[in-house]
């Protein structure tokens, strides 16, 4: 998708830039050394970038974006305009992994993948989209990787986080598939490299994770299977970035710059390689956060933000030669790229901008969506997003499985609830609806809050706006156009009524939560929705749109989209027999206290604790193998980290307390009043929220779903994973009567249930993820997960498998061991044979609305399974061993 340049900036900046420096004067640019931003373009698809990573390949004249975790567009950096997009297949373990180098010699891209496989070669294919690569080379090289290009050879040098190896790969072939087509050496280091650039075919700098000698970053000479290392003094001041990293760049001729905070300090090799300071240390105005050098006009480009602005200077000689700055507000991340012409691309997480001595960009046709996207099923989001034009309503559009999400104003779109059955209900006695909608007995249609195969399922998210907006957003519906009445509910309450135009809807910073959607009557209705926010400087936001909705037997092309014009009378199909309800079982609720600050990371256990926000069991297919490992957002600005389970610790804090419900649906929890610590079903912004995850695994990846089993149990209680529904509780795991159990997953589902125990203490569960390969070939993977109940140290427990005796809770003897509740020997993987399912909103009541983590307010855990992103109907397959 290609969206419209949106402006031209001014035709050139100020030659002088009159900044105070430390030890140097204000530099003055020559004209031909003057930088302008040459142009600007808006994408807004690329708000969905969680690896802030783009490099350019001098081979193409392209720029290569991370605009995914699965996903590498092409840019053309002249024009901004993106030329191509193409999946490559698994994802990156995590946001700080994420890298992208290129070879100037053959064009090939190197990205940096997961902490279990080298790094994938992307070679250009047709229009220069890349053809994905995975070389064999037997050992991994595991942990965080930082990677680099020597420019004379092209080899790939790769430095690992942990302290690992430094390997160097040397293309020796014309196939990056094949393992004799790299020449493989490893330097023996104990460093743990943060950053890496090449200085020479042997000699790169390094910023160090753990400095040696004081030196935030060392001289490395690689000489035969060893690393000498030469700390660099530097004179930095302190670390004032917002994640303390040092940066590396190479400016060729044996000379680098460093970055740390705010300073930047150039250096050369002397005689003997040994580095010494040129120029002075260069004071920027905030803090940095992206460097990029060109080795061919010896200048260094660094890209800083405030929230406010992305700001590029282009450096020579230590003294700042130009400098532009591009307005838009709420700017959470900037990332930088070569241009190919002495200047660079500088980017956000949905805006490019151009920054050199160039001829200014020609606008590309403007994509206005024409004709209207119509959407009748799969996941949608409707999205306020704040761009470089003001607040606007956008439709994130994840309908089509497989491919990435695209952004479309909202006013864009006609959604079409089709005449299916699933569709139809009916108003009960109670209903919070009756009010709105009509008496009991009342027929209604309903766009439900779960995926029902066929429908639409739209939701709400405010998960971008993170960095730009303070506190909650509010939604109303300011105007209304309809044959019938119309109410947006979930769980707790009706929160917008077409016969109540007061109402608010309110969305919490970072939230993603999906509602019910219900009309009166069959035809065209025109929702307006007004959003109001704050922005992080305190500024007032306001935006208005209209989304049009086809009910019933319409044709929706024929359906003007959003204010419209006259519509044809539509003509509804035949009255549907509504669905029957059922009435949901009974609440369960944690006791919630006030508001904790999060638990620390790693402590004496050594695992990273996860104690509030959304995670997920996360599953994949990659290289013939399945991984299962746990998908953290639990720190929304920090964006999506993937870790392996062995590394995490989950922390059910003690506000997590309730009791069993006097209801004999429940007696698998336990005795009516017991204590029992629950993860509830929908979130609560205190305590932890996890799900299970296959959204990464393609229907083309597999051979039907994937089977995730519990095989083993150690702790001082039952364990219990179920989800409620108007059926009552659908028991997911159980170990009170015996494991292994198992539960039939779709690809691209998403779903959460309750998770609870019956005591505090550790626990440690042992989950087994196996699935048939496209190709035939079954394969599984088992890993096991602490989890830390109650009133316990979450620091002091060893993640995994753990070794040693576990931590008690507060005021309770310590055990030698801890004896398992239910024990299991994991089966050979086999496709479960379900013997009881859970509904996934089949029968689509609205007296317990279930939500995905919209309110603060109490939880209501009564309500439909959470099952995403067009999954199937899921199957609980129960085994005995």
């Amino acid at each position: 998708m290609i969206h419209k340049l949106a402006q031209l900036a001014a035709a050139a900046v100020a030659t002088v830039l009159a900044l105070p420096l430390i030890g140097i004067s204000s530099a003055t640019a020559n004209a031909e050394e003057a930088y302008a931003i040459t142009a600007y373009a808006s994408h807004p698809e690329l708000v969905t970038i969680e690896q802030a990573q783009m490099v350019y390949s001098p081979v193409q004249d392209r720029i290569y974006v991370q605009r995914s975790r699965s996903n590498v567009a092409v840019l053309n950096p002249h024009t901004l305009a993106i030329e191509g997009e193409a999946a490559v297949g698994s994802v990156l373990r995590t946001s700080a992994d994420g890298q992208l180098v290129a070879d100037p010699r053959r064009g090939w891209i190197y990205q940096n993948r997961s902490s279990s496989a080298w790094p994938r070669v992307l070679v250009p294919g047709g229009d220069n989209l890349p053809v994905p690569y995975t070389p064999d080379l037997g050992e991994v090289v595991r942990g965080q990787r930082r990677m680099a290009i020597e420019p004379d050879s092209g080899a790939l040098y790769m430095a690992v986080s942990d302290g690992g190896p430094i390997v160097r790969m040397l293309p020796v072939g014309d196939d990056p598939g094949a393992a004799a087509s790299f020449e493989v050496t490893r330097f023996q280091t104990t460093l743990k490299v943060d950053s890496l650039a090449m200085v020479s075919a042997t000699t790169a700098v390094a910023a160090l994770v753990e400095p040696v000698d004081g030196s935030p970053f060392a001289l490395l000479t690689f000489d035969g299977g060893a690393v000498a290392q030469a700390p660099v003094p530097f004179d930095g001041g302190p670390v004032s970035n917002r994640d303390g990293r040092v940066r590396v760049a190479a400016l060729g001729d044996g000379c680098f710059a460093v970055a740390q905070g705010t300073r930047v300090r150039q250096f050369c090799l002397a005689a003997g390689g040994q580095p010494v300071p040129a120029g002075q240390v260069l004071t920027m105005p905030y803090p940095l956060d992206a460097v990029v050098a060109d080795q061919r006009t010896k200048r260094l480009f660094v890209a800083n933000d405030n929230r406010n602005a992305i700001r590029v200077h282009a450096i020579r000689d230590g003294q700042i030669i130009a400098t532009g700055e591009h307005g838009r507000p709420g700017v959470d991340s900037a990332f930088l790229a070569l241009d190919g012409t002495g200047g660079a691309v500088a980017g956000s997480v949905a805006d490019f901008i151009r920054f050199s001595d160039g001829e200014p960009a020609t606008p590309p046709a403007p994509d206005d969506f024409d004709p209207p996207v119509v959407l009748d099923q799969g996941h949608l989001d409707v999205a306020p997003i704040l761009t470089g034009g003001g607040l606007r309503i956008y439709v994130k559009d994840g309908s089509r499985f497989g491919v990435l999400p695209r952004w479309i104003p909202l006013e864009r779109t006609v959604w079409h609830l089709k005449p299916l059955a699933e569709a139809r209900q009916t108003v009960t006695e109670g209903s919070p609806l009756a009010p709105y909608l009509g008496p009991p007995g009342t027929g209604y249609w309903q766009l439900p809050m779960d995926n029902i195969p066929g429908l639409l399922w739209p939701g709400w998210s405010s998960e971008q706006n993170i960095s730009d907006l303070e506190g909650n957003s509010t939604v109303q519906l300011t105007g209304y156009e309809g044959p019938g009445a119309f109410t947006l509910s979930d769980t707790e309450a009706v929160r917008l009524a077409s016969t109540d135009l007061d109402l608010v809807h309110r969305l919490p910073a970072s939230s993603h939560a999906h509602s019910y959607w219900s009309f009166g009557a069959a035809g065209v209705y025109r929702l307006t929705l007004t959003v109001n926010a704050t922005t992080l400087a305190g500024e007032p936001v306001r935006t208005t749109a209209t989304v049009a909705i086809a009910v019933g037997d319409i044709d929706p092309t024929t359906v003007t989209p959003g204010t419209g014009l006259p519509d044809s009378t539509p003509t509804p199909s035949p009255t549907l027999q509504p669905t029957a309800t059922s009435t949901p079982g009974p609440t369960l609720s944690p006791t919630l206290g006030p508001t904790q600050s999060p638990s620390p990371g790693p402590g004496t256990g050594g695992g990273v604790v996860l104690d509030s926000g959304h995670v997920d069991i996360n599953s994949r297919v990659d290289s013939g193998r399945i991984e299962l490992d746990v998908k953290d957002g639990t720190n929304p600005s920090a964006g999506v980290i993937w870790r392996d389970m062995g590394t995490v610790v989950f922390h059910v804090r003690p506000e997590a307390r309730t009791t069993v419900p006097n209801d004999a649906a429940y007696a698998f929890l336990g005795t009516a009043g017991d204590a029992l610590w629950l993860l509830p079903q929908t979130q609560d912004t205190r305590l932890l929220w996890p799900g299970w995850n296959t959204e990464e695994v393609g229907s083309s990846d597999v051979d039907g779903s994937l089977t995730w089993e519990l095989t083993k149990v150690t702790g001082p209680g039952r364990f219990a994973l179920f989800q409620n529904t108007f059926q009552g509780p659908g028991i997911v795991f159980n170990s009170a009567d015996g494991v292994p159990d198992a539960l039939a997953i779709p690809a691209g589902t998403h779903a959460h249930g309750a998770w609870a125990f019956g005591q505090q203490g550790v626990y440690r569960l042992t989950f087994t993820m196996s699935a048939t390969l496209a190709t035939g070939q079954r394969v599984s993977t088992t890993e096991t997960l602490a989890v830390a109940v109650g009133d316990v140290d979450p620091t002091q427990v060893r993640p995994g498998e753990g070794g040693q005796a576990e931590p008690s809770p507060s005021g309770t003897p310590s055990s030698p061991s801890t004896q398992p509740t239910a024990t299991g020997t994991a089966p050979q993987p086999t496709t479960p044979q379900p013997a009881a399912s859970v509904p996934v909103a089949a029968e689509n009541g609205m007296d317990g609305l279930p939500k995905t983590g919209m309110s603060l307010a109490t939880l209501l855990l009564a309500g439909l399974a959470l099952v995403c992103a067009g999954a199937l109907t899921v199957q609980v397959a129960r085994r005995r061993g």
